[in-house]
This record gives C-alpha cells, structure tokens and sequence, in this order.
C-alpha cells in the first residue's frame, strides 16, 4: 500500500478543485466572521473567530491552517452554550470544510501521519476495524453509494489486521486513509443532496432518500474521530452536522 510522501504541495489534479474550495470557505468565513461581530457573543471567542478568518484569509501554510481549525473546533466547544443553533451549525459546516481542504495537502497528511504512526496503539486498530465493519454494514444496506471496489478493500484490509495486537501501523493507516476517503466523498454527496432538496420539490423524495443514504454511511465512518491524527478531528462533527441538515428537509 502507497502512502503519500511529505510535499509542500496539493497533487496537480488537485489544485483547481482546492482553489475553488478555498475561495468558497473564505466566503463562508467572513460572512461568519461579520456575523459573530455583530452578535452578543463574547469579546474573546469574537476575537478567536476573527484571528482564525484572517488566518484562513492569508492561503499560508496547510499545517498551520489545520492547527488553527482545531484549536478554533476547541473554542466552539467551550463556547457552545452560548452560540446559537444556526450560527453553530454554520461554524461546524466551515470547520468540516477547512478539514476536509487541508487534508488534500501532502504536507498536512506528512505531519498528520508522522504524528499517528508515533501514537498507534492496538486499541487504536482496534477503533480502526470497528469502524471498518460500521461501514461495511452500512455499504450493504446502501450498495448505490460506492462501487463494489470500496467495501471490497475495506474488507480486504481488515482481513489483513485480524489481530490488532500485532497489526502493522501502515496497515492501520491504509484501513484509516480509505475510510476517510469514502467519508469524504459520502460528505460531499450528502451537502450536494441536500441542496437539491431545497431546489426541487418535483424530486424530493428521491434527493431526500440519497441524503439519508449518505448519513447512515458518515455515521458510521464518524468513528475515526477517535484515531489521533490531526485532520480526522472534522470527524467528531459530522452527527451534529447530520442532524442540523437533516431537521432542514421538514422544515
């Protein structure tokens, strides 16, 4: 199994895609960040957000983007009475995005891999392949949201580490990395099902039964939040994502 190697740099079939990406969260984030300004929220967490924007703002380095957006998920969290349904919803949408950015970055997985690979422990593996059979399980109850190919090497790799004790780290990092993927992809589809949802009522049953499809795979593969590498963090996100896009479609 290939693991990507460190690079300063996003793969070339990648870069458009992630430029569009990146414009359209610095639209989201300052559209926030104007928001928290003018709200009642405290002075500190206004001032965090806003560091954070212009961080964001300023296209530097991938590693430092991802720390900020983890440090910024902290303070959400200990804000997270405080801060309106709507608005947190928002929030956890662009620090889903910011993750998901970061991820495509060699560089960022160069230092999220280097940092996992020291802290893997068999109760991680052991995370790993209970996330693995969620998955699968819910491949089989949603055939339509993968090609065959995808639950065959998730299947494939988990037969590789039938023992987490003895598992090998880069086998543990191949299971972790494919799930993402299809987390990543179910992410993408499930947003895009939602809008359609919004636009069309004519198609709304079937947009709806995509969306719920989508869910059931991101909940499953939410598990990942507890593997300890950096860029999983968006993972912990994804149930109270879920619920706010879902509770739109019968409004």
């Amino acid at each position: 199994m290939v693991v990507a190697q460190p690079s300063n740099q996003i793969e070339p079939e990648r870069i458009g895609a992630a430029e569009v990406a990146l414009k359209q969260l610095l639209r989201q984030a300052k559209r926030l960040a104007e928001d928290i300004d003018n709200s009642n929220l405290e002075l500190r967490f206004r001032a965090e957000f806003n560091e954070f924007a212009q961080l964001l703002g300023e296209g530097g380095n991938p590693v430092a983007i991802g720390l900020a957006a983890l440090s910024q998920k902290a303070v959400c969290e200990a804000y997270q009475a405080e801060i309106p349904d709507i608005l947190g919803t928002q929030i956890t949408a662009l620090l889903i995005g910011v993750g998901m950015y970061v991820a495509q970055d060699r560089q960022w997985q160069a230092f999220s891999e280097q940092a996992a690979l020291a802290e893997f422990t068999p109760q991680v593996a052991r995370d790993a392949i209970a996330t693995a059979d969620a998955v699968e399980a819910a491949l089989k109850q949603y055939p339509e949201l993968a090609d065959p190919e995808v639950p065959a090497t998730i299947k494939l790799i988990r037969e590789w580490i039938h023992d987490p004790r003895g598992a090998s780290n880069r086998l543990v990092l191949g299971l972790v990395r494919t799930l993402e993927n299809l987390a990543t992809a179910a992410w993408e589809q499930f947003t895009s099902l939602l809008g359609a949802v919004a636009a069309s009522a004519r198609k709304q049953v079937a947009f709806v039964g995509g969306a719920i499809a989508a869910a059931a795979v991101l909940h499953a593969a939410a598990g990942l939040f507890h593997v300890p590498m950096p860029e999983l963090g968006w993972m912990k996100m994804i149930p109270k994502a879920i619920e706010a896009g879902l509770s739109k479609i019968g409004d």
